[in-house]
């Protein structure tokens, strides 16, 4: 028996086990980097369980605050990584790879995201205070479901005075799309109105890694 063959019988027996403990999901797959939500991107609705991430299913193991990694348990056949699982019940979760012989590795995603790029020059204050003075922004990617985290390492107040609160950082992760590249600098946007810069970006073969300061107004 060859590993294909050895998959296909792994993807059967996840899709039988997802038909008795899982949820029914809609699945999308963006054809844009604009709105991967969008009607015409669904084809299909499945069924579906996603357990915290570990080494096997840990079905008496709760979702905590710390971490948004999951292990799917689905029939993966035909399906591909930053597919999104999309239940109105049971939240929003989305592949971030598929490897052989071992569960789907899935990111849950509470918010969306908007990307944009600042079209302007850096403006210098009087007192060398420097900002981005922005008359236009360009959309990257538009209405992204991703996993944000507040960073419990972010960095301090330059000063000791009680009122400094330094600067809020968050991690993300999120899909990426081909041909669509996020830079340090880039305007973040979720869903309930926060608006972040982007301080560092890193893109692997399991989507994007970034840190996002809330741009403190």
């Amino acid at each position: 028996m060859d590993a294909t063959t050895i998959q296909a019988k792994i993807n059967y027996g996840q899709g039988k086990a997802a038909q008795y403990l899982g949820n029914s999901f809609d699945v999308y797959r963006a054809a844009s980097a604009v709105n991967p939500l969008a009607a015409p991107n669904k084809f299909k609705t499945m069924r579906a369980q996603f357990t915290p991430f570990a080494d096997s299913f840990k079905f008496g193991k709760a979702s905590t605050y710390d971490s948004d990694l999951y292990n799917g348990m689905f029939d993966a056949t035909g399906l591909q990584p930053w597919d999104i699982f999309v239940s109105s019940i049971f939240g929003t979760f989305f592949i971030a790879s598929l490897e052989a012989l071992v569960p789907p590795f899935c990111i849950g995603a509470g918010r969306t995201l908007t990307i944009k790029r600042p079209a302007g020059a850096v403006a210098v204050g009087a007192v060398a205070y420097s900002g981005r003075n922005s008359p236009s922004e360009t959309t990257i990617m538009d209405s992204w479901p991703a996993s944000v985290i507040m960073n419990r390492n972010a960095t301090k107040g330059q000063s000791t005075l009680p009122n400094d609160i330094g600067e809020p950082a968050f991690k993300v992760i999120m899909p990426q799309f081909p041909g669509v590249l996020i830079k340090t600098s880039d305007v973040v946007y979720d869903d309930i109105g926060i608006r972040y810069l982007v301080s560092m970006a890193e893109l692997s073969p399991l989507g994007w890694r970034l840190i996002l300061r809330e741009a403190v107004v």
